[in-house]
């Protein structure tokens, strides 16, 4: 590695089963070229699973194969034929910055091409990488080539991880390298928490970025999952399972369940066709070290039948069983929380599901 010389690009999805973020700055450490004009160049990409969905990436005009980028034809137009426009280069200028409640950041831009993009992300610097639900806020322009932000500090205790993303008007994205913050070192107190209930109608427009089929899970011949208006108990929206197959949502911090107070876990569910359906799961799913999954079920949920009829299930965190032999290995609101999970185990049950909640007192 510290003998590569050639130019370098990388194209990194923040939450990828596979490929995580320490592992590609590791990468990007050791080559040893510098410098602007891209000798080495790189997006992190929040909230992208084996993908890049940003302008340029796997979506979108001009894209002929599922595993390749547009980008990739313009770096090598750049680079081998000197016929297109250098990538932008994105990085960090100055040291994070405390301000009221808030955590200002800049980040500075240098580009050939204008710019017709730019936002950050932040997520809670001790969830696991592939479990993480990166939030999204706009910067603010304050002088040629250099953006502001202002990053909101929901739990002090703990890191605040952040990066910018920056597309111009040929489509490449870079991004900056991800920042980390420690709070308490910028004076905020760590006992002063906020904790928001996560929730979830499938009316949003970024409900197709947090729910996802979950990688190394069940997934038989026919089974498949999406987010259809025939699953709508209310709204114009639902989830519609088909198993064998399991899905699930990113972000479900626990810092944020404690911090509000907690206690369980509520949502809606159904059989999709006449035939019952015996074979439907929730679950909490723990990401320890070494990237140790470990599967809370709620019992409740394993142990019904669905019919026809919707029926709602109130779970408090006494219903969900750690799966395995032998003690579980944490709690289960620990910092290793991330994700929720619905699984259908038996081939051809269908259900649908809306209307979930985490509830407190």
């Amino acid at each position: 590695m510290h003998d590569l010389s050639a130019d370098y690009m990388i194209l990194a999805a923040d939450n990828d089963w596979f490929f995580w973020p320490p592992a590609v700055e590791a990468t990007i450490d050791n080559i040893p070229a510098e410098g602007p004009g891209a000798e080495k160049n790189w997006l992190f990409g929040p909230n992208d699973y084996h993908a890049i969905r940003y302008p340029g990436g796997t979506i979108g005009p001009g894209v002929t194969n599922a595993h390749r980028t547009t980008m990739e034809l313009r770096f090598m137009d750049w680079k081998l034929k000197g016929e297109a426009a250098a990538f932008p280069v994105a990085q960090a200028v100055g040291e994070p910055v405390r301000d009221g409640d808030d955590i200002r950041v800049r980040f500075s831009v240098e580009s050939e091409l204008p710019i017709a993009s730019a936002s950050v992300y932040w997520s809670g610097g001790e969830m696991p990488w592939r479990f993480r639900w990166w939030e999204k806020v706009e910067p603010e322009l304050v002088e040629e080539g250099v953006y502001e932000v202002r990053l909101p500090v929901t739990h002090p205790e703990h890191r605040l991880d952040w990066v910018a993303v920056v597309s111009d008007e040929g489509d490449a994205s870079v991004s900056t390298r991800i920042g980390r913050i420690e709070p308490a070192e910028l004076g905020f107190n760590p006992q002063a928490r906020n904790g928001q209930l996560f929730a979830e109608d499938f009316e949003g427009d970024l409900t197709g970025w947090r729910w996802r089929w979950t990688p190394l899970a069940k997934r038989g011949e026919g089974g498949s999952w999406g987010i259809r208006e025939q699953a709508a108990r209310e709204g114009q929206k639902g989830i519609w399972l088909r198993g064998t197959y399991s899905c699930g949502c990113w972000g479900i911090r626990a810092a944020d369940i404690v911090a509000a107070g907690g206690t369980g876990l509520k949502l809606w569910a159904k059989s999709a066709t006449e035939e019952p359906v015996d074979s439907f799961q929730v679950e909490l799913v723990v990401e320890l070290e070494h990237a140790a999954r470990h599967m809370w079920r709620a019992q409740p949920v394993a142990d019904a039948t669905l019919t026809g009829e919707w029926q709602q299930f109130d779970l408090t965190w006494a219903d969900f069983v750690c799966q395995g032999e032998g003690e579980a290995p944490s709690e289960l609101l620990c910092d290793g929380l991330g994700e929720l999970r619905f699984t259908v185990e038996e081939t051809g049950q269908e259900v649908y599901i809306d209307d979930i909640e985490f509830v407190a007192e």
